[in-house]
């Protein structure tokens, strides 16, 4: 068997064989530098003027859930356990589901009553009080084997979208940022993800409720 010698241009080396320090110098991850030392040197990277880069600590928040690969979830959503009544008066219990990678997009609008007055430049507006909190959460159910369709996940999450009632949430982004801790969902959707299995992706449009207690007065009171 013969062998052949394949020159390889000077640019592919400096490519295949980056320096570390212009790595972080060009694309402005200096800051990031902790404990990186210069290749063969043993000395750790320096700024433009040859000062080393002071370590800085990193706090890394904590959360509740972890993932199966047991990294912290920081998007997570939890439903909670919860029950509602069908079309005919019967108790349908839902089991409450954890969903790992979720985005928000949460929006709301005023109820403000605009009144024109004749000769006046503009409106006269009257706030009335604070709208809905307007929900979109997306995100995908995986299984944990490679070539299955996640239907016990689906299944559950199927069964929360048909609660005719609110749902109590549990999610850092929606509790402690806007203060809502039940959702009503109005939509959902669960578009097809070609070329993949064993995921599922979904889309879930829907409002902030705030519960309200209805005390019943007898006569004699």
């Amino acid at each position: 068997m013969e062998k052949f010698n394949i020159p390889i241009p000077a640019n592919v080396l400096r490519i295949a064989s980056p320096n570390p320090y212009l790595v972080l110098r060009n694309f402005g991850l200096e800051y990031l530098q902790k404990s990186i030392f210069r290749a063969n040197m043993g000395e750790p990277l320096k700024d433009k003027n040859g000062n080393p880069y002071p370590n800085q600590e990193v706090n890394i928040p904590k959360s509740e859930y972890t993932s199966r690969f047991g990294t912290p979830i920081f998007g997570e959503l939890l439903v909670e356990d919860g029950f509602y009544y069908d079309e005919k008066g019967n108790r349908v219990e839902y089991e409450g589901l954890l969903l790992e990678c979720a985005l928000f997009e949460v929006s709301m609008s005023k109820n403000i009553v605009k009144t024109a007055i004749q000769g006046l430049g503009g409106d006269i507006k009257e706030f009335i009080s604070d709208g809905d909190f307007q929900i979109n959460i997306k995100g995908v159910i995986c299984s944990e084997i490679p070539n299955d369709f996640p239907f016990a996940e689906m299944k559950k999450l199927v069964e929360v979208f048909k609660s005719s009632a609110s749902l109590s949430v549990k999610s850092k982004v929606l509790n402690d940022t806007y203060g809502i801790y039940d959702i009503v969902i109005e939509s959902f959707n669960m578009p097809d993800s070609g070329g993949f299995f064993n995921m599922q992706k979904y889309e879930i449009n829907c409002v902030s409720d705030t519960p309200v207690e209805i005390r019943l007065k007898n006569e004699e009171d």
